[in-house]
């Protein structure tokens, strides 16, 4: 009943907008469903008896030839042959809907007389298409990729199209290079790859020979080239046009499109599994926000110069490469364009739908921009290609104004021409030349001089001054997400010359950028800057620039994790607060279907229908997610390896995750994020936020009536708070790594003053799936330096990144295994190509914080980064900007050295290759742990109260018996590992509901690996399979013997 109100209103409000282009294609649409003819027709209107057998010549028991004479069987083959056109060269793949345009006031009247930028009263029908460039129309919408933003107005004057990006400049500076630059973007002819991506040889190849496109790589390879959503990225017309004004003026203009709900893009780790997980995903995103009246919006934008001013900049105005800093051309919104209705049938529609940017109106012109110029001929040559010479004719490209010429005939020609007269002049006056005077367009007197030659001017040969200001303008994180992204891209590339080029070419732009991918893809280290940095910046390049003024929530997904035993009153609640913010909830279950809460007898009771099951939609699909309480649900939550990778993979993702009641004993215990803190009490609906992780022990009728949905820091209702820092996290902790004033951290630095902090997860230093490398290096480390201290810790990762670089790392453990080769010297090796500083902070346990010393900023810049960020404001007076490397998902430095001293003991003369998650942790013996760190059931004692410095004293070589019993610890260990998956906790339920309001239940306790291990916790015991009782041997092959065979075990939440 709900749904059917619901698809009422919105058809209702679909109405009262409808424009008159959405009128105009009423004339050629059919509804099957309301039709009242008898049924099925051929083409041509012949009622059909039998669809599903051809006419064959038979004698009823045994099949004959078919025969030809069959004509409705002929077309309907036909007409299937002949469904498909030729894809579109690049932006084949994308999609479309239908909106409106209108402009606020007639502010831009000083610029043009086009009515359609200066009337206010006038409501311009619109249709948008989005796509992306490389691709195929088979590819993935996620892919890094510069996106196509295509609009076109139907205008009472003709129509008008903006055939645009979502970045503002573009590979090269003249059409002539165009054919030359999609060749080489596009899949390697010998081959056809890769598809739906740049990162080959011949790409890069192009552009490292091609220095005019170095600013746009700078754009492609920053998060712009990752959208979150089309509608969520800005758009502009990358070229420059011109504005005519009634007084005969001109003017050159830029056009943009600002989004109203932000610019957003993804983590490159979340694009790269959304392209398997839902390749469609753009696609629907737009259409789940329009089906649910979640109308996007962008205001409208022009740049304008006069013509006068053309000449008065260092670069030229006329070069697609470069931008126009609004420092210099301020933006001036002027409108506002809303997209409220998706498409009926998406090939008539969209596929068919054709952009050209020769389509002006009176009162916009064009410039002498070279690639402007030719695109003006290429684009309208392409459609004819594609759809034929009438192709304006088509129902989504014909204008809504009335038209008149004398254009005849042609393929798939629809229009009918009464009449004698097909030219003019002629003799009855039949449509003839239109007067400006009349609404004519006019084009624009402008003095030409020159020599015919084929030369550029001397600005058009400057590339690497915007290139530069680009780079200087991204917030720390910003620059290594590009930093991570050319080193992915070039790493693809298996041409030296490649790869070894465009470092090269990156040492024009910076020299720590070009420094840091050359290290990375193995190309030319340099030793000094080939060009100066002039150190501009300005924060309107930045994407944290275009955050809505307003907090809001609306479009979002939200997931709902759920197992049976759920509490519906929380759930029914969460979905209507979140409703009442234009957001969508999701119920992912254990299946799709109903899924039982508390009270209700699983299969026989009333349920709540799930969207999704947990293998069936994954956390990447949604904004952010909610764990409600109850005490069955939460554990059979705890019980299943996906659901905690759901959580991990979010936390990782940097997603808002709320938990309430016993789901918050889930996040605690199952899942163990290290460092958050937790609501405290069960029985309160006082709500606790850390990191992003939104908990409260309770929301029932009265924190819902109470909870009124407000986003804003200072509100105390548990969705408020949750919408709040979903906002603060998807703009300002955005989104893996972070900025923010150092007081904020967790933790104390000792001796170190910190400014600028990024935050970084460990597994973007370990690969998550090479378990025995990681032990290997970690192993080694052990019996060559003891345990890890503040001197010598981060020469530990600093050696296990230095491995994870190496193609040869197989050779180069064995090496180190049989040579005894210092580990040290790699780490000093690793250094001494970074030219790093390294230190190290660590908290009260069972923190720990690696702190890496990347950079130094200028005051001028770190009061820029502040200006960008409002919550830097407090920071800004530091110069220096640190790495920040945080083990959250892995471990503690406590059970870090647990694991070291427990193993340190014994050196296997075999290498484990059984799969492995690292630390080990052993249950400290009473006489050893405990003198340092205290009972399991007492406080850990803090790391500054051990001495941890200098290596381990010498033992004796083990006993026979005590060598096969740290082997059996070893082996218990890794095969606790290997079923990881199959662990079950017991959630301390029944206690945190007893505990007194005033008893805190959270809080770090004994944190532990991704992997549950066998070690006493506080209030909860993982259950692990016990080890199979097999003989291990004392002695194996040694390490260069064969791999041992990987045991099978069900690694669900290995993702």
């Amino acid at each position: 009943m709900a749904s059917t109100i619901a698809g009422a209103a919105r058809q209702a409000y679909t109405s009262m907008t409808s424009t008159a282009k959405v009128a105009d294609l009423q004339n050629d649409t059919v509804d099957p469903a309301s039709q009242t003819n008898k049924g099925l027709t051929t083409d041509f209107g012949l009622y059909v008896s039998d669809t599903d057998n051809w006419l064959k010549a038979q004698d009823g028991t045994h099949t004959g030839p078919s025969l030809l004479e069959d004509q409705i069987a002929r077309e309907k083959i036909q007409r299937f042959d002949h469904e498909r056109i030729p894809e579109r060269v690049v932006h084949a793949r994308g999609t479309g809907a239908h909106g409106y345009f209108k402009v606020f006031d007639n502010r831009a009247s000083k610029y043009t007389y086009a009515p359609v930028l200066t009337d206010p009263s006038r409501t311009t029908p619109m249709f948008v298409r989005f796509s992306t460039v490389q691709g195929s129309r088979g590819s993935a919408d996620t892919v890094r990729d510069v996106r196509g933003f295509a609009t076109k107005f139907y205008t009472q004057e003709g129509n008008w199209d903006i055939v645009g990006n979502n970045i503002p400049v573009f590979f090269i500076q003249d059409a002539i290079k165009f054919p030359d630059f999609v060749h080489a973007v596009k899949p390697e002819p010998h081959n056809e790859v890769p598809q739906g991506q740049t990162a080959h040889n011949n790409f890069w190849d192009f552009v490292g020979l091609q220095p005019e496109s170095a600013h746009m790589v700078m754009w492609a390879m920053s998060d712009r080239g990752i959208p979150r959503s089309f509608r969520m990225m800005q758009g502009f017309g990358v070229n420059t046009f011109t504005l005519m004004n009634a007084k005969n003026e001109r003017f050159f203009v830029k056009f943009h499109w600002l989004p109203e709900l932000g610019v957003h893009s993804f983590v490159w780790d979340e694009a790269l599994k959304v392209c398997g997980q839902d390749p469609d995903f753009h696609r629907k995103d737009l259409e789940e926000a329009i089906e649910a009246g979640a109308y996007p919006k962008w205001k409208f934008a022009i740049q304008c110069i006069p013509e006068a001013n053309e000449h008065d900049f260092d670069f030229d105005i006329l070069d697609s490469t470069k931008v126009w800093p609004e420092e210099l051309v301020p933006l001036e919104v002027i409108g506002e364009m809303t997209l409220d209705k998706t498409v009926d049938e998406f090939f008539p529609e969209t596929e068919q739908a054709a952009f050209c940017t020769s389509h002006v109106v009176p009162g916009i012109g064009f410039s002498d921009d070279p690639l402007l110029q030719g695109r003006n001929f290429s684009y309208f040559d392409t459609q004819i290609t594609r759809l034929g010479v009438n192709w304006q004719e088509l129902p989504i490209n014909r204008p809504v104004c009335p038209v008149m010429n004398h254009n005849r005939d042609g393929q798939m020609r629809h229009r009918i021409t009464k009449g004698q007269i097909n030219y003019w002049p002629n003799r009855k006056e039949v449509a003839g030349p239109v007067p400006v005077s009349q609404g004519g367009y006019a084009d624009f007197a402008q003095k030409v001089a020159g020599i015919k030659q084929r030369v550029r001017t001397p600005k058009f040969q400057e590339h690497f001054n915007q290139a530069q200001l680009f780079y200087n303008s991204l917030t720390p994180y910003e620059k290594a997400h590009l930093i991570n992204a050319a080193s992915f891209e070039l790493s693809h590339c298996d041409d030296p010359v490649v790869f070894e080029t465009y470092t090269k070419l990156l040492n024009n732009i910076d020299f720590n950028l070009a420094k840091q991918v050359a290290i990375n893809v193995g190309g030319i280290v340099p030793d000094k800057p080939a060009r100066h940095n002039h150190g501009q910046v300005t924060p309107t390049l930045s994407q944290l620039y275009y955050a809505p003024k307003e907090p809001t929530i609306v479009s979002r997904r939200i997931a709902i994790l759920v197992a049976d035993g759920f509490n519906l009153a929380e759930v029914e609640g969460l979905r209507a607060a979140f409703k009442a913010g234009q957001a969508t909830t999701w119920i992912i279950g254990p299946r799709r279907g109903y899924v039982y809460p508390a009270g209700e007898v699983v299969g026989e009771g009333s349920g709540v229908w799930a969207d999704h099951h947990y293998e069936g939609q994954r956390s990447t699909l949604f904004d952010a997610f909610i764990i409600p309480s109850g005490a069955e649900h939460a554990q059979k939550l705890a019980q299943n390896g996906r659901t905690i990778h759901w959580v991990r993979e979010a936390f990782g993702h940097c997603k808002a995750i709320g938990a309430l009641g016993e789901g918050i004993v889930f996040l605690r215990e199952a899942v163990q994020l290290p460092g958050v803190q937790f609501a405290q009490n069960l029985k309160s609906d006082t709500v606790t936020t850390s990191y992003g992780v939104v908990t409260a022990g309770k929301y029932d009728s009265a924190s819902f009536a109470a909870d009124a949905l407000k986003i804003g820091q200072d509100e105390k209702g548990f969705v408020s708070n949750f919408a709040y820092e979903y906002w603060i996290i998807a703009f300002w902790l955005w989104p893996i790594t972070q900025v923010f004033p150092f007081k904020e951290l967790p933790f104390r630095a000792k001796e170190h003053r910190l400014s600028h902090l990024v935050i970084m997860d460990l597994n973007d230093l370990h690969p998550p799936d090479d378990y025995s490398h990681r032990f290997f290096i970690w192993h080694e480390w052990i019996q060559a330096h003891g345990p890890l201290t503040n001197e010598n810790v981060f020469d530990y990762f600093a050696t296990s990144m230095f491995y994870d670089k190496q193609s040869n790392n197989q050779v180069l453990r064995m090496q180190t295994m049989h040579t005894g080769m210092p580990l040290e010297n790699e780490a000093e090796e690793l250094r001494r190509f970074t030219g790093v500083e390294f230190a190290v902070v660590h908290a009260e346990p069972p923190s720990m914080f690696i702190i890496h010393k990347r950079e130094r900023l200028s005051p001028d810049e770190g009061t820029s980064s502040a200006a960008r960020n409002p919550k830097m404001s407090n920071s800004s007076c530091c110069p220096n900007v640190y790495t920040l490397v945080s083990n959250r998902l892995l471990t503690s430095l406590n059970a870090l050295q647990t694991s070291l001293q427990s193993l340190r003991t014994h050196r296997p003369s075999y290498t484990p290759r059984t799969g492995f998650v690292w630390p080990i942790i052993e249950p400290p013996a009473p006489d050893d742990a405990s003198k340092q760190r205290g009972t399991s059931e007492g406080p850990a004692s803090s790391t500054d109260d051990q001495d941890l410095s200098g290596p381990p004293a010498k033992r004796k070589p083990p006993a026979v018996h005590e060598r096969q019993q740290n082997n059996m610890l070893l082996y218990n260990a890794m095969h606790t590992t290997a079923v990881h998956a199959s662990a079950s906790f017991t959630l301390p339920v029944a206690a945190a509901e007893s505990t007194a309001p005033d008893t805190p239940v959270s809080g770090p306790g004994p944190r532990f690996s991704a992997t549950p291990a066998p070690a006493p916790t506080r209030g909860a015991t993982p259950k692990v399979a016990a080890a199979p009782q097999e003989p291990i041997p004392a002695k194996g092959p040694p390490g260069g013997g064969k791999k041992k065979k990987k045991r099978t075990a069900t690694m669900s939440s290995a993702g």
